[in-house]
């Protein structure tokens, strides 16, 4: 056994012992040594290295590569780039991976004593929670409009987002950690065959999208029933949201699930707590009329104004919203925050309103600062809602209420990891 895989070996016990979700999967996954590769590669399903490139880095750096080729694998990064340009979205690809892996799964690995750094080489840029590698692919291709196919510079922003400015530099894209090398024909090329030479199929080309979902959900199934994460997922360490949504249904409408909940609550003015005296006597047990304020009078809707929520989206979103209020006859408040509340509507009476009621500051995340303002204002929300990317910090235990949290529904822009933690604020949907 080479000093590589010795290595390797390690890792993965480290892993094992300490995020066993990704030991359990790179357990199960194939990683061997392609010498035809210059770098690493991984074709969707497996995932190969050069020995000799793998010998330039250190312990820390090799780890990191391999999350990285882990992370394409698990996000399908294959089979997601569909038609479009293979150098551009596969350096989109390494955008989205290489932010996950330098700001928020190396803080674990470093809590955990397991050697996680990334190499001087590679595509970094800051990348907010809502960018997926398929918008990040489209503001490539808009920055890029011209450049030829031969041409291996490529301009590259130092910050994808929807708010703030960013600036532009270029690359040469073989400098970096090989982006074409995740779109690799290699099939059932052997160990030292040429796997370059295009005679070979790649795995995710012989499967379509749902196939490689299929297996994928399955290692995912397992491994999440081992690390013991279950509904609530992810444990103490970062795992990305589509990584673990690839084995659940589709998320929640939060339209569906607010009509629902308000038809429910304003139509329940019955209850077994004040049964129906007149029918006692025969010993008849029917509900009552109830004198519980059950009743919804005024509904409250939080934006996260950090940065994950798109200006259409967010129009959209009040649209819907204002038309579900309105036919339950209840009153509308509109609210932003980031790190306090910083905008307050309240009582938006006609649809022409909304587009005065958008926000004008953007900053960092705190939804006790929301709490806080309700706390400070007395207001008391018939129903809560709290649009947010589902990143927002940890919800002090002065304001975890077990009856608020009845009464708010959760509208992640994005696809949610339902952790405790968002369990304590409410109910989650989708927006």
């Amino acid at each position: 056994m080479s000093g590589i895989q010795e290595d390797l070996v390690q890792f993965k016990i480290m892993m094992l012992r300490a995020m066993p979700f990704y030991g359990d999967i790179m357990t199960k996954l194939s990683i061997v040594e392609y010498p035809s590769i210059p770098t690493a590669a991984t074709d969707g399903l497996r995932i190969m290295y050069n020995a000799d490139f793998m010998k330039s880095l250190d312990v820390a750096e090799r780890n990191f590569v391999f999350m990285h080729e882990v992370f394409h694998v698990l996000l399908r990064h294959t089979v997601r780039k569909k038609e479009r340009n293979p150098k551009l979205w596969n350096i989109a690809a390494d955008i989205v991976v290489n932010d996950m892996l330098k700001h928020r799964l190396e803080p674990n690995m470093n809590k955990a004593g397991i050697p996680f750094k990334a190499p001087k080489s590679g595509v970094f840029a800051e990348v907010t929670f809502s960018e997926s590698v398929e918008t990040i692919y489209d503001k490539l291709v808009q920055d890029n409009a011209g450049r030829k196919e031969s041409d291996n510079r490529v301009k590259v922003r130092d910050r994808y987002s929807n708010y703030g400015k960013s600036s532009t530099h270029e690359i040469i894209s073989r400098q970096d950690l090989r982006p074409e090398d995740i779109v690799i024909k290699i099939g059932d090329c052997e160990p030292g065959g040429d796997c370059l030479s295009g005679k070979y199929h790649s795995a995710s080309e012989l499967l379509d999208d749902d196939k490689v979902r299929e297996i994928l959900a399955g290692l995912v199934r397992e491994a999440t029933a081992k690390d013991n994460v279950g509904r609530s997922a992810t444990g103490s360490y970062f795992i990305p949201e589509p990584v673990l949504d690839i084995t659940k249904g589709k998320a929640l409408n939060w339209k569906s699930i607010l009509k629902k909940y308000m038809i429910q609550r304003q139509s329940d003015d019955s209850s077994y707590a004040t049964p129906e005296r007149k029918y006692i006597h025969m010993d008849l047990i029917l509900p009552g009329h109830c004198e519980d304020e059950e009743t919804i009078e005024e509904v409250w809707a939080f934006v996260d104004t950090s940065g994950s929520i798109a200006t259409e989206q967010l129009q959209m979103f009040l649209r819907q919203l204002y038309v579900i209020v309105k036919d339950c006859g209840c009153v509308l408040n509109l609210a932003y925050w980031d790190t306090k509340v910083t905008e307050v509507y309240r009582g938006i009476d006609r649809a022409k309103d909304l587009e005065h009621s958008l926000p004008h500051h953007s900053g960092g995340t705190d939804i006790n600062c929301v709490y806080e303002w309700m706390v400070q204002e007395k207001v008391k929300p018939d129903v809560l809602l709290i649009l947010t990317d589902g990143y927002y910090g940890y919800l002090r235990d002065e304001y975890r209420s077990a009856k608020l949290r009845k009464n708010t529904i959760q509208i992640i822009n994005g696809t949610p990891i339902v952790t405790d933690d968002i369990l304590a604020v409410g109910r989650v949907t989708s927006l």
